[in-house]
């Protein structure tokens, strides 16, 4: 049987772990199934978070490996596995800087490249949902700002081919 401070001990070893475990979508599958990517939040030297990924194939290997300056919030492959879309909050110093801003790294696996997307200032991203459809489109949800607000109340879904953006964004 255990004693107070042995279930007290033990409580906060599994807290503890909870917290030492800032993996996300570890082993997060490309719609293929020929790739997996893991996500690791680190914080810096300055105290700033940023987020390491490493996506490998079915045997193993390393396919690319990066790191990206910001704290990623989630992640969704494209439909033909080719791209990784990556959310992150948008931030000043370290904070949040708007609770209904957000911004995009897209992930190429071919170029071995990451592309920042913010989209623009006249309908900015608002969430860090992502969905995707054949074979490499995402669909974001932006503002239109035609309340003259920052706050989602006049949302819009905005589309995009990944292959003709990236090629934009290089």
């Amino acid at each position: 049987m255990l004693s107070v401070i042995g279930v007290l001990f033990l409580f906060l070893a599994l807290q503890i772990s909870a917290f030492a475990d800032v993996s996300m979508a570890t082993g997060h599958f490309s719609p293929d199934g020929s790739l997996a990517v893991d996500f690791v939040s680190f914080r810096s030297d300055e105290g700033l978070h940023g987020t390491e990924f490493t996506i490998k194939n079915r045997a193993g290997d390393v396919v690319y490996a990066d790191k990206l300056a910001e704290a990623v919030e989630g992640a969704r492959w494209t439909a033909d596995s080719k791209y990784l879309i990556a959310a992150v909050p948008a931030r000043a110093n370290g904070h949040a800087k708007n609770p209904w801003r957000y911004y995009f790294y897209i992930i190429s696996i071919a170029d071995h490249k990451f592309q920042w997307f913010a989209g623009s200032d006249e309908s900015p991203f608002i969430s860090a949902e992502v969905w995707c459809q054949e074979p490499d489109m995402i669909i974001l949800v932006a503002n239109t700002m035609d309340n003259g607000s920052d706050t989602p109340d006049d949302p819009v879904l905005r589309r995009y081919k990944v292959g003709e953006l990236w090629k934009t964004l290089k």
